[in-house]
């Protein structure tokens, strides 16, 4: 390299740079600190791009969390897995890797949490259906293995089981249903009035009777549909919680035989760091909200467990 190119961005003397030396020394000068800028600009710019190239998305990480699973790394599955799911994804599929992952793991109480998660954003679906049975089983048998003497409450509570119902049929499929109960019920009136044979008269008035009673019962469901979307189940994800009898650390706490890590509740209220909650068996009190998973992630994010 020439010495004149080394000493383009340097500043001579004040002596040596005079008259029109000096315009000619400061335009090459401006060159570099240019070229500099523009330099930083496209560094500036490119750097969220490279750091998201970096970052794994979520197809490659439910596919990495598959891989390893297929290997019998179990672990670096359920890595790939949580990884996926703390990037604020919101998949059934991914739910259901997670449970499936906490039986492998002999974690019923958070198997029972992510397969809630995925049933609750699939209604329905079997497979899903048939684990979370499988993993309250082992649940139950862990928690009557601990204590012997807790009486458990079987079954659901009947907010569960309305919730769950109503939640089976989608929104946009009553919606059609209903409308189309409807035209078709005042259709088959108008074309009733034009029928001259008896038979045809009286099939006409079966037809408009159940589609009367269809687009009833598709605006029933749409009622409850609307009336369960407050609904907010939750999951303990904590072990030895308490239920106190006010949103404090130094209220009077109690250990229901329904309250154990991986038990099913319903949040009545929620006042922050602490949310008022009903157990399967009824009773109520206030948990830490840090201590409960959500189910339904897709409607009320999940705190993080601290």
């Amino acid at each position: 390299m020439k010495a004149s190119e080394a000493r383009l961005g340097s500043t001579p003397p004040a002596s040596a740079a005079t008259g029109s030396h000096r315009e000619c020394l400061a335009s090459k000068g401006a060159i570099p600190k240019a070229f500099v800028s523009t330099l930083l600009f496209c560094l500036l710019c490119t750097l969220p791009s490279l750091a998201a190239a970096q970052t794994p998305s979520f197809d490659a990480l439910l596919s990495q969390s598959l891989d390893a699973f297929e290997k019998g790394e179990l672990e670096n599955a359920w890595q790939h897995a949580s990884t996926a799911a703390e990037s604020g994804a919101i998949s059934a599929d991914l739910e259901y890797n997670l449970g499936l992952l906490s039986l492998y793991r002999k974690d019923p109480a958070e198997a029972v949490l992510h397969l809630e998660r995925s049933l609750a954003l699939a209604p329905g679906d079997e497979e899903t259906t048939e684990l979370l049975e499988y993993a309250r089983e082992e649940l139950l048998k862990r928690v009557l293995r601990t204590d012997s003497e807790r009486k458990l409450t079987q079954g659901e509570a009947q907010a569960f089981v309305w919730w769950r119902f109503f939640h089976a049929f989608s929104v946009p499929l009553l919606s059609w249903l209903l409308l189309l109960c409807w035209s078709a019920a005042f259709c088959l009136l108008i074309v009733r009035r034009f029928l001259r044979s008896e038979m045809l008269r009286d099939l006409g008035f079966v037809l408009i009777v159940l589609s009367f009673l269809l687009a009833l019962g598709s605006a029933g469901l749409l009622l409850g549909h609307a009336s369960s979307d407050d609904f907010r189940p939750a999951v303990l994800r904590a072990e030895d919680a308490q239920l106190l009898d006010a949103p404090s650390e130094l209220a009077k706490g109690s250990q229901p035989d329904d309250l154990y890590r991986g038990a099913l509740l319903q949040i009545l209220e929620d006042r922050g760091e602490w949310v008022r909650v009903e157990l399967a068996d009824g009773s109520q009190g206030w948990l830490a909200a840090k201590d409960l998973g959500e189910v339904r992630i897709d409607v009320f994010p999940p705190k993080p467990m601290r």
